[in-house]
This record gives C-alpha cells, sequence and structure tokens, in this order.
C-alpha cells in the first residue's frame, strides 16, 4: 500500500517489504519546513544521525558523536578527515604533500620526487616567529638548521658549516669573520 498526495501521485510513502520510502516523484524538489528549532534524524533507539538548526549549524554523526559541523565561518571536522585533495583559498598557499605530528614536532612531508621547499614568513606586523626550521633527508637526519636568531648550520657527508648571526662563518671547525 502506497499513501499517495497531489493530482499525479506526486508524493508517495511506502514501504516495500525491505525499506520504507517517501518519494517525490513529480517535477520540483521535495522540501521539509520547520517554525520548530530545527530537523533531526534519528535511530529508532533515539541516536542522533543528522541535526539541522534554524539560522544556525548543521551536524553529520556517526554513531551518535558528532563528525560534522556547520559553522559561521566554514566547517568543523572531528576526527581524520580522509580525502584524495585539498585548496586551501588564501591567496597562494599550496600543499603537495601532508602534515603530520609526533607530539613534540610538526613536519611537512613532500609528495616530490624530486624536490621539496617550505617558505616560512613573519607577518606584515611581524608578530610571529620561530624557534626554529629543520631540514632532513630521507633518513631523517638533520641536513640544515635555521634558528630564530638568524644562525643557519648545515651538513653535506661529512663536511658541516654554521653561518652565525654574530661571528661568522665556521667551516669544519674553521672560522672566517671576514676581519684581516
Amino acid at each position: 500500500d502506497k499513501a499517495t498526495f497531489g493530482a499525479s501521485d506526486d508524493l508517495q510513502i511506502y514501504h516495500d517489504g525491505s525499506n520504507s520510502w517517501i518519494q517525490d516523484a513529480g517535477t520540483g524538489v521535495l522540501a521539509l519546513k520547520t517554525d520548530g528549532v530545527g530537523i533531526s534524524m534519528l535511530t529508532s533507539t533515539g541516536d542522533t544521525l543528522f541535526q539541522a538548526n534554524r539560522d544556525s549549524d548543521v551536524r553529520l554523526y556517526y554513531d551518535n558523536s558528532i563528525k560534522l559541523a556547520t559553522t559561521s565561518t566554514g566547517i568543523d571536522v572531528t576526527g581524520t578527515a580522509t580525502m584524495d585533495g585539498l585548496t586551501v583559498d588564501t591567496g597562494t598557499s599550496q600543499i603537495n604533500g601532508y602534515l603530520e605530528t609526533d607530539n613534540s614536532h610538526n613536519y611537512f612531508k613532500s609528495n616530490s620526487t624530486s624536490h621539496a621547499s617550505l617558505t616560512l614568513r613573519k607577518n606584515a606586523s611581524g608578530a610571529d616567529s620561530i624557534d626554529f626550521l629543520q631540514l632532513r633527508n630521507n633518513a631523517n637526519g638533520i641536513i640544515g638548521k635555521i634558528e630564530g636568531d638568524g644562525d643557519i648550520s648545515f651538513k653535506s657527508g661529512t663536511f658541516t658549516g654554521v653561518l652565525t648571526a654574530n661571528a661568522g662563518v665556521v667551516v669544519d671547525n674553521i672560522t672566517i669573520d671576514g676581519s684581516e
């Protein structure tokens, strides 16, 4: 049995023996309207699957826990977001790799087989700062480091060098300070 509404049975509510259906069989959209605070979709045990709040957020749930919610500025994701791409629209931002953390360090790892580049800049007010930037090779060995005070160190095989903000250049324990 079907409950049908409209001149051409445009709206149908029925059970097919396995599933229950609300079907818009006509033209236009199937719209749900409420004068209340929102619309919720619940399981038979009362767990929330979906909630749309009037003049506010929309929430998607997994096992009765919010996983995706809209906000006044975008979205809020709880948990891990798995996607096949990410576009960040803030000028020239582009990520071609992935970001990783081990609770004490944050890493950018490039997907490139030929090269990787990372540039850090202070904002116009100069409020941003860094303690250091490390460059690592494929074996996770440090091959370069830029300190927040301007000191730069590098290593290639057995060759090491340091460019300091105040003492000049030190290469394999030989100091070159520019004085005669």
